[in-house]
């Protein structure tokens, strides 16, 4: 998995325990196919309605670089990719935890298709902690596959559209740079006073085919 781990009594072991075959042997049915494939692909989640909250969406990750998919809530008729990054957070501790080294935020990317969403269909393979599935719309279909790479803070996201959603866009929404917690808590003036926060840049690098570009925010 790429976050975290799953605890499961594989079939080849207890075959393996039972049989004294050797290990390679064990792994294999009466119908040659793997037992975890069977196991792991029946514990999949499977989404065949937009995900209108990040609790209730797919989420890819690797205990570092972090994203949640579900309906945006700012733009109507897009889908929200957010970003997060545990190593992304404020380095002030004088001005306390809450303030000082609080994890900053990053942004979101919006996948914004032409036509208007009317289903989807995911699915999250545990196996290589992989999303893949479609985004149809009343203009065509969106074939989408994403993953975060398991040791890189690299997200990956691969859309291939039918032709009425070639004009789909891809948006990158920056986050001002500044502690989650002015939500819900006194913001202390010296959240502003004491560095200036510079304003957020986008950069966009394309190498061929040109069609496959990667984006990147800083702040």
């Amino acid at each position: 998995m790429a976050a975290g781990t799953i605890g499961l009594t594989a079939p080849a072991t207890v075959a393996h325990a039972a049989s004294g075959a050797a290990p390679d042997t064990a792994r294999q049915t009466s119908s040659g196919a793997d037992p975890w494939t069977t196991v792991l692909d029946d514990a999949d989640m499977v989404w065949q309605k937009m995900p209108t909250t990040w609790y209730d969406g797919p989420y890819l990750g690797n205990a570092r670089l972090g994203s949640g998919i579900y309906a945006d809530p700012d733009t109507a008729g897009a889908v929200r990719f957010n970003i997060q990054h545990t190593e992304v957070q404020d380095h002030r501790p004088e001005f306390g935890s809450l303030f000082g080294l609080a994890r900053l935020p990053i942004g979101h990317f919006t996948l914004e298709p032409v036509g208007t969403i009317k289903a989807v269909d995911w699915r999250l393979r545990l196996r290589d902690a992989e999303l893949t599935g479609t985004i149809t719309t009343d203009r065509g279909t969106l074939t989408l596959r994403a993953l975060v790479h398991n040791s890189r803070s690299v997200m990956a996201v691969e859309v291939t559209p039918t032709r009425g959603e070639t004009g789909f866009r891809w948006v990158f929404h920056p986050a001002e740079a500044i502690s989650p917690r002015v939500a819900f808590k006194p913001v202390p003036d010296f959240l502003f006073s004491a560095i200036p926060r510079p304003p957020s840049r986008t950069t966009t690098a394309c190498g061929p085919p040109y069609s496959r570009c990667s984006r990147a925010g800083s702040m």
